[in-house]
């Protein structure tokens, strides 16, 4: 199955310790590698973040990391909705270059999500996002903290619209 993963501001490739990079950057390479260890083909599309990186990274022989332009590269994170649109334009042209198809879109956070949902509309593709954490479910557990509205009705949206949602477990 070839498999497209949108992590439109979280590069699985990233160093750690740098400023936005953590859980879900380790996350979401995980997730390739191990979607990639079943037999799938997996491409990572992701924003610049850095304009030293290559275009492609292969992380293995099933699976690799795309960096598309998407806005400065120095742009913060709660500028980035701006830059979806870009974004995903930019997927599209980055395909247009290849021959490869997906049968999976799956979309990790929110900001992903809204960029998914516009690929989606434009291919025949089943959307299937991942969400960590639910911001109401992490305001609960951390009162005081805020979350944008901008996000928590995002979210809704793209579960809305979503094929299925996936939750991840190492359980058996």
């Amino acid at each position: 199955m070839n498999i497209a993963v949108i992590s439109f501001h979280g590069c699985p490739v990233a160093r750690l310790g740098e400023k936005d990079v953590g859980g879900m950057n380790v996350y979401v390479l995980n997730v390739a590698k191990q979607l990639s260890a079943l037999g799938h083909s997996v491409d990572v599309f992701t924003r610049t973040h850095d304009e030293n990186d290559p275009v492609i990274v292969d992380l293995n022989q099933n699976a690799r990391v795309i960096h598309i332009k998407a806005g400065p590269v120095s742009a913060e994170k709660n500028a980035l909705p701006q830059y979806i649109n870009e974004f995903v334009a930019n997927v599209f042209a980055f395909n247009a270059q290849t021959s490869k198809t997906y049968d999976i879109l799956h979309s990790h956070y929110w900001l992903s999500g809204l960029a998914s949902e516009k690929i989606r509309n434009r291919g025949q593709f089943l959307l299937y996002p991942l969400f960590t954490p639910f911001p109401k479910t992490k305001l609960r557990a951390r009162p005081g903290e805020k979350e944008s509205d901008e996000r928590i009705l995002n979210e809704k949206f793209v579960m809305d619209i979503s094929d299925g949602i996936l939750v991840l477990s190492t359980g058996g």
